[in-house]
């Protein structure tokens, strides 16, 4: 670099060849900036020898210079020197820094709200994403279910969510749903069916929220209760709405361990041979008891419904015409479904 830039400082150059040979030497150090924000090299420090670089020049400029004319004009081409290297430096660390740096904040982001959900982080470190330190959060987990037909999509569920919540919200996300923080400093923080439905609209999907609210140390225990709950959205087979423990409450206490459980799971265990008929039953309740929309949810005949549901009436010796008796199947699946392994984040 110095070699070329020296050259043109002679008297003797040729305009047109300096020109030339300072475009390649920009574009050389353009690459090599763009090498050094890679690996982390201060812009400063990149700068300061950039500095180092030009003072050198300097210093032979005033020594080889005959006259103070020379001299000025001299100087005047090393500024000009001086600025468009300086400015491609920069050019290029601001383009590695706007390619690399949403991806790298967010993947710091995802990091910390996956500490904050096990109990290994504190919750002033989200200060260093400009996120409020405050008291009181509100874990929600996440159930996708995606939509049928076209639909305009207007970005990842992330994306939404930040979109709808704004970017002081903590999302661990994938395609099958996952957590969101969101800090609470007043009630109004608190996020609604309304925001959900704005983000489910946004993404295309169908989305199931379950939350708990609670002090910042609880944020684990809040996580473990939110994920509990949206489980039992899954049993049910919602796939649309906003849920908190008093909404669910019956459900939950249903499917927690003990010989009530035990006595509904051995109820519908009979069907564990009969996945195709389970199947059917699951999507029989989630369509209303309606045998057309199950035949279609199926992709089989209306009729293929009712000698399936004929077939779990007898296996399960129960009278599915009774109210009574589709109450007990609805509960027994439920805590069925409460004991199997819940999917991870």
């Amino acid at each position: 670099m110095l070699r070329t830039l020296r050259a043109a400082l002679s008297p003797d150059a040729h305009g047109d060849t300096i020109a030339a040979d300072l475009r390649a030497t920009v574009a050389e150090i353009s690459d090599a900036a763009r090498r050094w924000a890679r690996a982390d090299i201060p812009l400063t420090g990149a700068l300061a020898e950039l500095s180092i670089g030009f003072d050198t020049l300097l210093a032979d400029l005033s020594a080889t210079c005959r006259d103070n004319r020379s001299l000025r004009a001299g100087t005047t081409r090393v500024l000009s020197m001086h600025s468009q290297v300086s400015g491609a430096i920069a050019i290029s660390y601001a383009d590695h820094t706007a390619d690399s740096t949403p991806d790298d904040i967010g993947c710091q982001r995802r990091a910390l709200a996956d500490a904050l959900l096990l109990g290994r982080a504190e919750v002033r470190e989200v200060a260093a994403f400009d996120i409020p330190v405050t008291d009181r959060w509100q874990v929600i987990a996440v159930s996708t279910t995606p939509l049928v037909g076209p639909r305009r999509v207007k970005g990842s569920l992330t994306e939404c969510v930040h979109d709808v919540l704004g970017n002081h919200v903590l999302p661990l996300l994938s395609d099958n749903g996952g957590s969101i923080l969101v800090p609470i400093s007043c009630d109004a923080d608190i996020v609604g069916d309304a925001q959900r439905t704005e983000i489910a609209e946004r993404a295309g999907i169908d989305l199931v929220f379950t939350s708990t609210v609670g002090p910042a140390e609880t944020l684990p225990a809040m996580a473990e209760q939110s994920d509990v709950l949206v489980d039992l959205t899954r049993g049910m087979g919602v796939t649309t709405g906003s849920f908190t423990l008093d909404d669910l409450a019956v459900e939950y206490q249903m499917t927690r361990p003990g010989p009530g459980r035990d006595r509904l799971t051995a109820l519908i265990a009979p069907l564990g041979t009969e996945p195709e008929l389970l199947h059917t039953l699951r999507t029989y309740l989630a369509s209303g008891l309606d045998r057309r929309a199950t035949a279609k949810a199926l992709a089989v005949h209306p009729n293929t419904v009712d000698n399936r549901m004929i077939r779990v009436a007898s296996i399960l010796d129960l009278d599915l015409a009774r109210p009574e008796a589709m109450v007990l199947i609805r509960s027994a699946l439920l805590a069925e479904s409460s004991c199997g392994h819940r999917p991870s984040r």
